[in-house]
């Protein structure tokens, strides 16, 4: 049948030292970068600053004291 494929038999190769320690190596500079990439994405600052505290619904005077209050105007 065309486009399958069942191998009869299946064997893993046993590694040598050196291959072992070269995907030792792989693993571990992998494991790495990744944890630099983390690393940087977690400590990155804001672009935009945060939004203003929405104001306060009382009419309480804030600041210095002597400041002038400017009376609302009526719609026309």
């Amino acid at each position: 049948m065309r486009g399958e494929f069942e191998p009869a038999y299946v064997t893993r190769k046993r590694l040598t030292p050196r291959e072992l320690i070269a995907a030792a190596g792989v693993g571990l500079g992998l494991g790495l970068a990744c944890f630099y990439v983390a690393k940087v994405w977690i400590e990155r600052s804001d672009v935009l600053p945060p939004p203003p505290p929405p104001p306060a619904d009382d009419d309480a005077p804030r600041g210095a004291m002597n400041r002038t209050v400017t009376p609302r105007r009526a719609a026309p």
